[in-house]
Protein backbone atom coordinates (compact mmCIF):
# COMPACT_ATOMS: atom_id res chain seq x y z
CA UNK A 1 0.00 0.00 0.00
CA UNK A 2 2.87 2.36 0.71
CA UNK A 3 6.45 2.66 -0.46
CA UNK A 4 7.76 3.69 2.95
CA UNK A 5 9.88 1.36 4.98
CA UNK A 6 8.35 0.02 8.19
CA UNK A 7 10.95 1.98 10.16
CA UNK A 8 9.64 5.33 8.85
CA UNK A 9 6.04 4.31 9.47
CA UNK A 10 6.85 3.35 13.06
CA UNK A 11 8.79 6.56 13.76
CA UNK A 12 7.33 9.28 15.93
CA UNK A 13 6.63 12.70 14.55
CA UNK A 14 9.65 14.16 16.37
CA UNK A 15 11.93 11.49 14.89
CA UNK A 16 10.63 12.26 11.40
CA UNK A 17 11.28 15.99 11.93
CA UNK A 18 14.85 15.14 13.04
CA UNK A 19 15.34 13.10 9.87
CA UNK A 20 14.12 16.02 7.78
CA UNK A 21 16.43 18.50 9.51
CA UNK A 22 19.59 16.37 9.92
CA UNK A 23 19.75 13.60 7.36
CA UNK A 24 20.50 13.46 3.72
CA UNK A 25 18.00 14.94 1.29
CA UNK A 26 16.79 11.44 0.37
CA UNK A 27 15.84 10.49 3.94
CA UNK A 28 14.50 13.97 4.61
CA UNK A 29 12.26 13.68 1.59
CA UNK A 30 10.99 10.27 2.69
CA UNK A 31 10.35 11.55 6.22
CA UNK A 32 8.52 14.57 4.80
CA UNK A 33 6.39 12.27 2.68
CA UNK A 34 5.56 10.16 5.73
CA UNK A 35 4.50 13.27 7.69
CA UNK A 36 2.38 14.35 4.73
CA UNK A 37 0.76 10.90 4.54
CA UNK A 38 -0.08 11.02 8.26
CA UNK A 39 -1.51 14.52 7.93
CA UNK A 40 -3.66 13.41 4.99
CA UNK A 41 -4.96 10.38 6.89
CA UNK A 42 -5.80 12.63 9.84
CA UNK A 43 -7.47 15.13 7.50
CA UNK A 44 -9.53 12.36 5.89
CA UNK A 45 -10.75 11.29 9.32
CA UNK A 46 -11.62 14.85 10.22
CA UNK A 47 -13.51 15.31 6.95
CA UNK A 48 -15.40 12.06 7.53
CA UNK A 49 -16.44 13.14 11.04
CA UNK A 50 -17.39 16.60 9.73
CA UNK A 51 -19.54 15.08 6.98
CA UNK A 52 -21.32 12.79 9.45
CA UNK A 53 -22.06 15.69 11.79
CA UNK A 54 -23.13 17.87 8.89
CA UNK A 55 -25.50 15.17 7.64
CA UNK A 56 -27.07 14.83 11.08
CA UNK A 57 -27.45 18.58 11.35
CA UNK A 58 -28.99 18.75 7.87
CA UNK A 59 -31.53 16.06 8.82
CA UNK A 60 -32.47 18.03 11.94
CA UNK A 61 -32.86 21.24 9.93
CA UNK A 62 -35.09 19.50 7.37
CA UNK A 63 -37.22 18.07 10.18
CA UNK A 64 -37.51 21.51 11.81
CA UNK A 65 -38.41 23.07 8.45
CA UNK A 66 -41.25 20.57 7.98
CA UNK A 67 -42.38 21.20 11.55
CA UNK A 68 -42.47 24.95 10.95
CA UNK A 69 -44.33 24.45 7.66
CA UNK A 70 -46.89 22.25 9.44
CA UNK A 71 -47.39 24.76 12.24
CA UNK A 72 -47.76 27.53 9.67
CA UNK A 73 -50.45 25.50 7.93
CA UNK A 74 -52.28 24.99 11.22
CA UNK A 75 -52.09 28.74 11.90
CA UNK A 76 -53.47 29.55 8.44
CA UNK A 77 -56.37 27.14 8.93
CA UNK A 78 -57.02 28.66 12.36
CA UNK A 79 -56.96 32.15 10.88
CA UNK A 80 -59.44 31.16 8.17
CA UNK A 81 -61.75 29.65 10.76
CA UNK A 82 -61.48 32.79 12.87
CA UNK A 83 -62.29 35.01 9.87
CA UNK A 84 -65.29 32.84 9.01
CA UNK A 85 -66.60 32.93 12.59
CA UNK A 86 -66.18 36.71 12.73
CA UNK A 87 -67.99 37.05 9.42
CA UNK A 88 -70.99 35.01 10.51
CA UNK A 89 -71.12 36.93 13.79
CA UNK A 90 -70.92 40.36 12.17
CA UNK A 91 -73.24 39.69 9.22
CA UNK A 92 -76.51 39.90 11.24
CA UNK A 93 -75.30 43.06 12.99
CA UNK A 94 -74.45 44.71 9.68
CA UNK A 95 -77.76 43.59 8.21
CA UNK A 96 -79.68 45.08 11.14
CA UNK A 97 -77.69 48.28 10.90
CA UNK A 98 -78.37 48.58 7.17
CA UNK A 99 -82.07 47.86 7.72
CA UNK A 100 -82.22 50.52 10.45
CA UNK A 101 -80.47 53.06 8.17
CA UNK A 102 -82.95 52.26 5.41
CA UNK A 103 -85.92 52.73 7.76
CA UNK A 104 -84.50 56.03 9.00
CA UNK A 105 -83.99 57.21 5.42
CA UNK A 106 -87.51 56.21 4.40
CA UNK A 107 -88.96 57.85 7.50
CA UNK A 108 -87.07 61.12 7.01
CA UNK A 109 -87.77 61.19 3.28
CA UNK A 110 -91.49 61.69 3.91
CA UNK A 111 -92.43 65.39 3.95
CA UNK A 112 -94.16 65.50 7.34
CA UNK A 113 -91.37 63.77 9.28
CA UNK A 114 -88.46 66.06 8.35
CA UNK A 115 -88.75 68.07 11.56
CA UNK A 116 -89.12 65.12 13.94
CA UNK A 117 -85.79 63.27 13.71
CA UNK A 118 -84.80 59.64 14.14
CA UNK A 119 -83.75 57.97 17.42
CA UNK A 120 -80.06 56.99 17.54
CA UNK A 121 -78.40 54.10 19.42
CA UNK A 122 -77.63 56.21 22.49
CA UNK A 123 -81.24 57.22 23.07
CA UNK A 124 -80.91 60.70 21.57
CA UNK A 125 -82.22 61.84 18.22
CA UNK A 126 -80.56 62.58 14.90
CA UNK A 127 -82.16 65.25 12.79
CA UNK A 128 -83.66 64.07 9.53
CA UNK A 129 -81.38 66.44 7.60
CA UNK A 130 -78.36 64.56 9.03
CA UNK A 131 -79.96 61.19 8.24
CA UNK A 132 -80.65 62.28 4.65
CA UNK A 133 -77.11 63.65 4.33
CA UNK A 134 -75.50 60.40 5.61
CA UNK A 135 -77.76 57.87 3.90
CA UNK A 136 -78.98 59.83 0.91
CA UNK A 137 -76.27 58.61 -1.49
CA UNK A 138 -76.83 54.96 -0.55
CA UNK A 139 -80.56 54.76 -1.15
CA UNK A 140 -81.29 57.02 -4.13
Amino acid sequence: MTNFSPKLQDSTQDQLWQLINQSSPHYGSLASDELTRRALIELQGTIKIFNEQSSKQTEKMIWLTWLIAGLTGVLVVGLLIQIYLAKIQVAPILSDQQRNERRAYEFCKEPGNASIGWPDATGGQISCSEVLKMAGDKYK
